[in-house]
């Protein structure tokens, strides 16, 4: 009697584990879709996430031409106001020429 209790212990332990791994089996490959979707959703989201930066990198490097565009016109400017006035041009001889002149 003691070789059919270990035979039945045996086979019901033995089917109990094999339910149990059954059911940790279904548990782990609804864990396994849920952690896929949203793993999906990550990539999308970083996708989206890297386009907007590459946006971003354009309109910075236009901002930063812009701004060395400016700082340029500004250096031309100040040099420009650093130059000394030009001295007025002579007026005309022509002009007094003709009137000193007489017939």
């Amino acid at each position: 009697m003691t070789r059919t209790i270990k035979i039945l212990s045996t086979l019901a332990l033995g089917g109990m584990l094999f339910g149990i791994t059954a059911c940790e089996d279904t548990v782990c490959k609804e864990a396994l879709a849920k952690a896929t979707a949203a793993t999906a959703d990550v990539q999308k989201t970083v996708s989206s996430q890297a386009a907007e930066i590459s946006g971003l990198r354009a309109k910075l490097a236009a901002a930063d031409q812009a701004t060395v565009a400016a700082k340029k016109a500004l250096e031309e400017a100040k040099a420009a106001a650093a130059k000394p006035a030009e001295p007025a041009a002579p007026a005309d001889k022509g002009a007094k020429g003709a009137k000193g002149k007489k017939k």
